[in-house]
């Protein structure tokens, strides 16, 4: 009966110990996946791009068209640096921008901030309408 506990207690722990990490990096973006982007995927000056928010309602009815937005991107050392800034040109729906890039050359995957809530560039228009 004893060699049964101990049995069972060593496979529930090397399960365990098998399947929590792989679980934590199931999850994480930042900063342990770190694309590898080439300049050629960057969006120049004058081209739209689209940007991903989720925020609460003060955050929603805070962005209006026309306003800027920095735009910065998390380097290998986990530090953010400017990178360019956009303007928005609509929201569309609750959750997403529709912005042109004013200046530098932004990647998927870059940080637009206002006022204190985060936006993140996503690959492609979020819908077709």
């Amino acid at each position: 009966m004893n060699f049964r506990i101990h049995k069972f207690a060593a496979v529930v722990l090397l399960t365990a110990a098998i399947a929590l990490p792989a679980s934590a990096l199931a999850v994480s973006y930042y900063p342990l996946y770190h694309p590898q982007l080439s300049d050629e995927t960057a969006a120049p000056a004058g081209q739209v791009i689209y940007l991903f928010f989720s925020g609460t309602d003060v955050e929603r009815r805070s962005l209006h068209e026309d306003d800027i937005l920095a735009v910065s991107r998390i380097d290998r050392s986990c530090e953010a640096m400017v990178v360019g800034n956009i303007r928005v040109l609509a929201v569309l729906g609750e959750t997403y921008l529709k912005a042109e890039v004013m200046e530098g050359r932004i990647r998927v995957g870059d940080i637009a901030r206002k006022d204190g809530f985060s936006c993140l560039v996503i690959p492609a228009e979020p819908c077709s309408r």
